[in-house]
């Protein structure tokens, strides 16, 4: 009988133990994070790990136009700032020729005043009595001394009138140095509403492409908060989905701790009722050491 009883708490325990192995490997599996593939949307994750490349290239590609743009409008700048200085260059040595050629200092009817040569040019205070220098205040010439008066007169007509000439001659030169400057300044102005133009012209199309940009970066934005809405409403699909399997497993492993607790109470009665009705008892063990048999 006990040799009975000692095969069956074997088979018995051998059972219970296979049961607890398979039980902890299950478990292993499930909640070690390391091995555990449950919950995991392989598809989902690699779909974002694209999106995000993606991004990252269409982000690399807007950094690399907006530079190229910089560069293109630098260069731009540069060639009009060139040309600018060449015309303001160009100006500036066309009045320069302009007054070498028609506004020479010694034509300048100012000139005797800053004349270097004016000491060597000079005459005696007086040379004869016809001479124009000798006024009143200079005391070489006394009234009555004069001689030549009809002479005189006639040449102080003649230097009125060249004086006369020489002012209109000024003011023709004068007038066409006016139209010159202005006519250079027209076509610098011109110039400089075409450069106004032209900037403008590429500040506006920078603009343009920097709200394309934006744009296009704004529908990258809204897709990329989709993707993620998506992505957290198939995690808390998932989650609970995990939740509902936790419940199973905690229902299916109730329901078989339960069953090992009646297999256990069966079996325990099995034992009493039908292994250990027989017990021994004092008197069969008095009956041993009676005789030589």
């Amino acid at each position: 009988m006990h040799k009975l009883g000692d095969k069956f708490d074997l088979k018995e325990a051998e059972i219970i133990a296979g049961r607890r192995n398979l039980e902890s490997q299950r478990q292993n599996r499930i909640f070690n994070a390391r091995v555990r593939t449950i919950g995991i949307d392989k598809q989902a994750l690699d779909g974002q790990i694209k999106d995000k490349k993606i991004h990252e290239e269409t982000e690399a590609r807007k950094h690399l136009a907006y530079a190229k743009d910089l560069i293109r409008h630098d260069q731009t700048m540069c060639l009009l700032d060139a040309r600018h200085k060449r015309d303001v260059k160009n100006l500036n040595k066309a009045i320069g020729e302009f007054r070498i050629c028609y506004q020479k200092p010694e034509t300048r009817r100012e000139f005797d005043l800053n004349d270097p040569q004016a000491l060597k040019k000079n005459v005696p205070a007086r040379i004869s009595d016809t001479d124009p220098r000798c006024t009143v205040s200079s005391i070489q010439k006394l009234p009555g001394e004069d001689l030549q008066r009809q002479e005189r007169i006639k040449r102080q007509q003649e230097q009125t009138r060249e004086w006369l000439l020489a002012q209109q001659k000024d003011l023709k030169n004068a007038l066409e140095d006016q139209n010159f400057a202005n006519s250079l300044y027209n076509k610098y102005r011109i110039a400089q509403d075409q450069r106004a133009c032209e900037l403008q012209q590429m500040e506006e199309d920078t603009k343009r492409a920097i709200t394309r940009l934006q744009e296009e970066e704004r529908q990258r934005n809204a897709e990329w908060e989709r993707l993620r809405s998506n992505d957290a409403r198939a995690a808390v699909l998932l989650e609970r989905q995990q939740q509902r399997m936790n419940r199973q497993l905690r229902k299916e492993m109730d329901c078989q701790n339960i069953l090992l607790c009646r297999d256990h109470k069966a079996r325990e009665k099995f034992l009493k009722n039908e292994v250990y009705v027989n017990a021994p008892t004092g008197k069969y063990f008095d009956q041993f050491n009676t005789s030589s048999r």
